[in-house]
């Protein structure tokens, strides 16, 4: 035999595996939301992918993963790369989410004055984390992902979106460059990284013969580029609109190597940029929205209340 082969005899590989079974000690698993996100595993050596349609709220299911999982987690440290929008963008929409303001407010920069408190305790909690988020700025790149990452100590990796990395080298096809990236990141995630990667999906013909989004259509197979996409994931999630409701998309877990599949109906509010899970049988609670008193509203209304007689 080769002196490179390399191999486990099976009672070494059962003594190893009875030790971790027998010691009891879970996975780590970071939540990324309220106990109802709790089967989205998001945790080191985990590679999740999060597919669907254009313009169903795969950046901004993505961002709120991310940016939760820093704020509920002190151990986590992620890097997040989005090919496609600015930083100040990602933090309008961050802060939207987090201060219960509307986003087009926020990018246009109309804030009244209770907004712009809102805003600015927002600003806070995310300065309490400190270097633990960070941003890559381009090139989008394998190769400065991985330096940031080791830069910024990144435990969380957090590609927006998969297709447009470039990994090493050179490569004849598409293809053959996202077999590439798939490969790397399975190394960063044996490494220790959690991957957290939006991933485009591919046409498909509906019943008229038509090519489109058809949700119906939608599968494990529908990611775009590789069947090494499919095969790579440790989890796989599409974000399908709801057909009933505008406001409703569903999160189809469409691949689970480590247990089952569950699947999940999200209400998005989209001025908000915010995505709850909706209970089975009924709509998510909405959130008491604590106000501070605003003076100018109470002597408007002690101006307008009849004297006491």
């Amino acid at each position: 035999m080769p002196e490179s082969s390399r191999y486990i005899a099976i009672g070494d590989a059962l003594q190893s595996w009875l030790g971790a079974i027998q010691s009891g000690e879970r996975p780590i698993r970071w939540p990324v939301g309220p106990a109802a996100w709790d089967s989205v595993a998001i945790g080191p050596g985990r590679i999740v992918l999060l597919g669907g349609a254009p313009n169903t709220g795969k950046s901004g299911l993505t961002l709120q993963w991310s940016v939760d999982a820093v704020l509920l987690n002190p151990g986590v440290r992620a890097i997040v790369a989005n090919v496609e929008m600015p930083v100040a963008v990602l933090l309008d929409r961050i802060v939207a989410r987090l201060a219960g303001i509307d986003v087009t407010r926020l990018h246009e920069r109309t804030l009244d004055k209770r907004e712009l408190e809102r805003a600015r305790r927002a600003v806070e909690k995310l300065v309490a984390v400190g270097d633990r988020l960070a941003f890559l700025m381009a090139p989008f790149t394998l190769e400065n992902m991985a330096t940031a990452a080791d830069a910024v100590q990144a435990n969380l990796l957090v590609l927006d979106y998969l297709q447009r990395f470039e990994p090493p080298g050179d490569h004849r096809s598409r293809r053959e460059s996202i077999n590439a990236v798939m490969s790397d990141l399975r190394r960063f995630a044996d490494g220790g990284a959690a991957i957290l990667a939006v991933a485009a999906v591919g046409r498909v013909r509906d019943k008229t013969g038509r090519n489109g989004y058809d949700a119906a259509g939608l599968n494990l197979a529908s990611f775009r580029e590789s069947s090494e996409l499919e095969f790579g994931a440790d989890d796989a999630y599409l974000l399908i609109p709801d057909k009933s409701d505008e406001n409703v998309v569903n999160l189809r877990h469409v691949k689970s190597r480590y247990g089952r599949r569950q699947d999940l109906r999200l209400r998005f509010d989209g001025p908000r940029m915010r995505f709850d899970v909706v209970p089975d049988g009924g709509e998510p609670r909405p959130r008491a929205e604590k106000r501070e008193p605003d003076p100018d509203d109470l002597a408007a209304l002690w101006r307008n209340t009849p004297t006491a007689r």
